[in-house]
């Protein structure tokens, strides 16, 4: 490729000498499998769009393998390729995201509107949480359920429901709450697969070519970007949560946060009567009775 540095050339491991002119590269080939590796090295800087480097030979080829691996400091956004290559999910879960928010915006019951569902989903789908995602969902539309619904129910029913909540807000709590430090500590999972890629290598296979050697290229962005990106999104998040909590509690408390067994006392076989007596004003009751007044 241009200016790159040829650093060294082997042939069945056997290392060869390098050749006076660098920009073209004689393999000594001999009947049967031949393992050949260059080493160079070119200078440049990260930059929005990578690509593969481009070779010429003078023969066409088969069973070409390209594999690159991305630096830690650079957010995977797209890539592309031979047609046997990774693929980057994360775009269409997104657009999957984005209909579902849509969705649960519209039914109502909960303080959340289209574009919460959006913010929330889309993070959380960053950030390897999909599961609890839906979880979260789940329980915002509980929580809706339990602030309308008939609680004329037994005494033991109405509790173990309130218990049952309970036990559910703590677990959505805490999976809102893990979703900040994994989206600001962790690298964002894009959901890439293929051909045995993942987020940090990538690989094409192409089983023909010309002599032009095909390319994979990347486009990425900087990983202080994501950084300031989850950052304000966890910063929305906490206080969005504040406003959640007080609408979570007033459909919790509603109709009552437990309720106690009544305690009757009965006398066995007795019974007790109270008498009240009155005193009627202007008159008063003689002490002696039967006595005679002075």
């Amino acid at each position: 490729p241009d200016g790159a540095t040829l650093q060294s050339l082997t042939v069945d491991g056997a290392t060869q000498i390098l050749p006076q002119q660098r920009d073209q590269v004689r393999i000594p080939l001999h009947p049967g499998t031949v393992q050949a590796e260059v080493v160079w090295q070119q200078a440049g800087e990260p930059a929005a769009v990578t690509t593969t480097p481009t070779l010429h030979l003078k023969h066409p080829v088969a069973n070409v393998n390209l594999e690159l691996h991305m630096p830690a400091d650079r957010w995977l956004l797209f890539t592309g390729g031979p047609q046997i290559g990774p693929a980057v999910l994360f775009w269409g879960l997104l657009v999957v995201v984005i209909l579902a928010a849509a969705a649960l915006g519209r039914v109502g019951g909960t303080p959340l509107k289209s574009w919460h569902w959006i913010l929330l989903g889309s993070a959380m789908l960053a950030t390897e949480t999909i599961a609890g995602a839906l979880f979260v969902v789940g329980w915002f539309h509980l929580m809706a359920k339990r602030a309308t619904m008939n609680i004329d129910m037994r005494r033991d029913y109405f509790n173990l429901m309130q218990i049952g909540l309970a036990l559910l807000s703590l677990l959505a709590v805490a999976t809102l709450l893990g979703s900040i430090p994994a989206g600001l500590l962790s690298r964002p999972d894009m959901q890439i697969v293929g051909n045995g890629s993942g987020g940090q290598v990538l690989r094409w296979y192409q089983d023909f070519s010309g002599p032009d050697l095909p390319a994979g290229w990347v486009m990425s962005v900087p990983m202080w970007v994501y950084r300031v990106t989850m950052l304000a999104w966890s910063l929305w998040l906490a206080t969005a949560m504040l406003h959640w909590l007080r609408w979570a509690w007033g459909c919790y408390s509603s109709g009552g946060l437990w309720r106690r067994k009544l305690v009757t006392a009965s006398s066995a076989g007795e019974d007790i009567a109270v008498a009240a007596v009155e005193a009627q004003p202007g008159k008063k009751e003689d002490p002696d009775a039967g006595g005679q007044r002075p």
